[in-house]
C-alpha cells in the first residue's frame, strides 16, 4: 500500500494537477480473486471507497478511473 501512496505522491507532484491513473478494485472476494489472477503488474487492489480515501489522504487532484474484473468482463472458469 505504501508503494501506491508514494507513487499517487509523485504522480500529483510532477503533474501540474494534469494526470490520469487506472485503480485496480473489486466489489466482492470474487472479484478480487478475478483480478488477482488476471493483473500480471498489479499490487495494491482495493474496493472503491478505499482507493477514494487513499486520493484524499495523498490530495491527490487528477482524474481517475476504477477498473475492476467486471469492466475486463472476467468470468470464472
Amino acid at each position: 500500500m505504501s508503494d501506491a501512496v508514494n507513487c499517487l505522491k509523485e504522480i500529483q507532484r510532477v503533474s501540474k494537477k494534469k494526470s490520469f491513473v487506472t485503480l485496480a478494485s473489486y466489489e466482492n472476494k470474487e472479484d478480487y480473486w478475478l483480478f488477482r489472477q488476471w493483473t500480471v503488474l498489479g499490487t495494491t487492489i482495493l474496493l472503491e471507497n478505499e482507493w477514494v480515501e487513499v486520493l484524499k489522504h495523498v490530495n491527490y487532484s487528477g482524474d481517475f478511473y476504477f477498473t475492476n474484473a467486471k469492466t475486463l468482463n472476467l468470468k470464472a472458469k
